[in-house]
């Protein structure tokens, strides 16, 4: 019963941690592309 609970929550931090960091790359690179089109 611990691991089957445990598992999905560690997968999800996992997971979670990953897309912020995706997204944090993603929104840095849209926003340096605004800034060269502006310029």
């Amino acid at each position: 019963m611990i691991i089957t609970i445990n598992t999905p929550v560690k997968t999800r931090l996992i997971a979670g941690k990953l897309l912020v960091s995706w997204l944090k790359r993603h929104l840095f690179s849209l926003v340096f592309e605004i800034i060269a089109k502006i310029k």
